[in-house]
């Protein structure tokens, strides 16, 4: 059971530690489409006002409510720029998100880890330091 829960936790910190998937951003007033990248663990981008992200499900294929289109990994270059053609929408960038300051959705979880290990290390380090005076106080007892 302990193992389970082990591999549970670690499979949770990988996927938060995990990258965003790329895929485009419709602009449905304007017509205007790009690709977009939500970001990792270190950067997040956003979305402007307006804009509504889509991303290739397991048959790499983009559903919107305006039609789908094929993801290409093989046209890395091109696959964005191809899927909002196919659309009909106007390709106007490669990654319409802006740049988040501070903090990213990866960051609080890391940063709760990261507290939750010192924690662990604190409560440890008191846990050696009592038990050392405890002993101590018990040899003095006995040597009485």
């Amino acid at each position: 059971m302990k193992a389970m829960k082990k591999l549970l936790l670690l499979f949770f910190i990988s996927f938060l530690l995990a990258p965003a998937p790329w895929g485009i951003a419709l602009n449905h007033q304007t017509k205007e489409c790009a690709g977009y990248w939500a970001g990792d663990e270190y950067v997040s981008y956003r979305l402007p006002e307006g804009w509504q992200a889509y991303y290739p499900d397991n048959a790499n294929l983009i559903s919107t409510e305006t039609g789908s289109c094929q993801w290409d990994y093989a046209d890395r270059e091109k696959q964005e720029e191809n899927c909002c053609r196919e659309l009909g929408y106007t390709f106007i960038s490669t990654n319409i998100g802006e740049r988040h300051a501070g903090f990213t959705m990866f960051s609080v979880p890391i940063l709760c880890a990261a507290l939750a290990a010192c924690l662990l290390v604190l409560l440890v380090c008191t846990g050696v330091v009592v038990l050392v005076r405890i002993s101590a106080r018990r040899r003095a007892t006995f040597s009485s």
